[in-house]
């Protein structure tokens, strides 16, 4: 409970600012926290807006060539001048905790900085446990593979060459494998997708793929968690798991030079696991505590509700993590099960965007990710049955003073190539951030709503869109007025010329902003490969948004924004 988890908090907060009081910052967390850093400031480089924003920054202290030293002037700071500083302005009479929340909760008086005996005694620093041989294990790999790369050649008559700049092949254990060749980027991408997800579990799965995708970044049986986190940060790297309603993918970035290493590290964490029944209950718990929160959030609480109003079974769309039920139910062994079942070879979908030679690429995948396990045989997978309600509209109560409304209808499935890039710009067009008929009509006109939008989910069974808005309560009527009158609008007379063209040139516009990071570029590449789609669908993006025809959209439009199919949340 919040009244127990307080005192706690304060206590480890106390604790951790009287070690370093006494004892200083430890040398090698104090190189550690040099090189995020260094790198957090390397890979701002990447993105053009970031490399406008150093500059601009720098120009206004006086001179904008400093971004460039940056690097050197934080290798030249030492551990002593930032104890200094310590002692110098974190002093606890200058410091103060706050806590907000619905009741006030009592501290013990030394628990609060202002305290003359806020700083405890002094005590030794605990000497850190033995060092993993993770980092060995994964060095090893990567120096093997730059002084020898002609040592184990693999043929290369599997990695086709798409385009001058893209390939693709399949690995001997059925490993999909795309490849971006860069240009003078000493940066990496790399992506590794998988379409299992939670479309897959059962009612009594729910929440497997969530906590085991999860926790399979957190070790591996020859990788401890303060080993992975010490090596990860020494090379600027970071693997994260993102959970997609239809596929789970885990991304990162590093440099070329580090390349190897980071997808050795990849690999031996999804092939050889170490489940932590610990670590495990602590994401249960925090889940678990999200849920609890979840009405504190109305625009979660809101989408949930209206989801439960166009579904009759919506909880396989809903959390990826179940229900506080379902997942106190879930033990190690269920996950390993899970994995067993799921998470091999041939559902997994690597992209790897650098500046490399093809046949090293490929050479460097099967030496890396070869060993990964195969299915002996496939399961099929499942078939998503989702069955709607008759459309309507439902009212619930919980907003924290405020309407948050949600209107919307099926959609085409994503198996409609051409229908389903009609439906994106459909999507801006209704709902987007600027210049479409929400944000003109509901905000800028009558200054109804602080928030609107409009969503769309393409699966490969069915699709759902969704349009909100976020008003006050006594001005929901209107609104929601506003709302189904524009919809009817394009249902009944379409779009304009000038809408569709605007709409065309931000998608395409928003997807090179996009491109700059070679983390995204690998994402997409390995996601629409693992859902299936063929990389020209990548590949000729721009010109797909571009050729769609006024006519076309507005054929969409008439199908699926019909009024009398509208699904309608009112939360307030």
């Amino acid at each position: 409970s919040r009244k127990s988890a307080i005192p706690k908090i304060a206590a480890i907060i106390r604790k951790n600012f009287s070690d370093l009081w006494h004892n200083g910052i430890d040398p090698e967390e104090f190189e550690l926290i040099r090189s995020d850093i260094i790198h957090g400031w390397l890979f701002g480089f990447e993105a053009r807006e970031s490399i406008a924003s150093y500059i601009v920054a720098e120009a206004l202290l006086g001179d904008y060539e400093r971004l460039y030293s940056y690097g050197d002037r934080v290798k030249a700071i030492t551990a002593q001048q930032v104890e200094a500083a310590v002692k110098k302005y974190w002093q606890p009479r200058f410091m103060t905790f706050y806590y907000r929340g619905g009741a006030a909760i009592e501290l013990d008086p030394s628990l609060i900085p202002g305290h003359k005996d806020y700083i405890l005694p002094s005590t030794k620093r605990k000497k850190a446990a033995a060092e993993s041989k993770a980092p060995k294990i994964i060095s090893d790999i990567q120096s093997r593979y730059q002084a020898d790369k002609a040592a184990q050649r693999f043929s290369g008559q599997g990695f086709i060459q798409v385009d001058d700049k893209h390939w693709q092949g399949v690995l001997p254990n059925g490993i999909h494998l795309t490849f971006k060749q860069l240009y003078s980027n000493p940066v990496s991408g790399f992506a590794l997708c998988t379409p299992a997800s939670q479309l897959w579990e059962s009612p009594q799965q729910r929440g497997f793929n969530y906590f085991l995708s999860t926790l399979l970044l957190y070790q591996s049986a020859n990788c401890s968690h303060q080993s992975i986190m010490d090596f990860s940060r020494k090379l600027g790297m970071d693997i994260r798991v993102t959970h997609s309603l239809d596929s789970t993918s885990y991304r990162g970035k590093c440099f070329t030079a580090d390349l190897p290493a980071s997808l050795a590290l990849l690999a031996d964490l999804l092939s050889n696991i170490s489940l932590d029944a610990s670590y495990l209950s602590t994401l249960k718990s925090a889940a678990s505590d999200n849920l609890r929160r979840e009405k504190e959030h109305p625009a979660t609480n809101g989408y949930l509700k209206w989801l439960r109003t166009i579904f009759t079974n919506s909880q396989i769309l809903e959390r990826s993590s179940g229900n506080i039920s379902q997942i106190r139910q879930i033990k190690t062994e269920h996950l390993e099960s899970w994995f067993e079942q799921h998470y091999r070879a041939q559902n997994f979908h690597l992209a790897i965007c650098a500046t490399m030679e093809a046949e090293a690429v490929w050479d460097m995948a099967n030496q890396i990710f070869g060993s990964i396990p195969s299915f002996d045989q496939q399961q099929e997978k499942p078939k998503l049955q989702l069955i709607p309600h008759q459309p309507g509209q439902k009212r619930s109560i919980g907003a924290n003073e405020q309407a948050v409304i949600h209107m919307g209808s099926l959609a085409c499935s994503s198996k409609e190539r051409v229908q389903t890039t009609a439906a994106h710009l459909l999507s801006q067009i209704i709902g987007g951030d600027v210049n479409s008929r929400f944000f003109d009509t509901l905000r800028e006109q009558h200054g109804l709503a602080y928030q609107t939008g409009m969503e769309l989910v393409v699966l490969e069974e069915i699709g759902y869109w969704t349009a909100y808005a976020f008003c006050n309560p006594k001005e929901q009527k209107l609104c929601l007025k506003l709302m189904k009158e524009i919809v009817t609008d394009i249902h009944q007379k379409g779009v304009t010329p000038q809408e569709l063209e605007l709409a065309k040139n931000y998608l395409i516009g928003i997807h090179r902003f996009d491109a700059e990071s070679v983390n995204y570029q690998a994402s997409s590449l390995a996601a629409l490969s693992a859902l299936g789609y063929d990389i020209q669908h990548q590949l000729q993006r721009s010109k797909r948004i571009a050729s769609i025809e006024l006519e076309t959209i507005n054929d969409y439009a008439s199908q699926y924004l019909n009024p009398q199919n509208l699904y309608t949340h009112i939360l307030k």
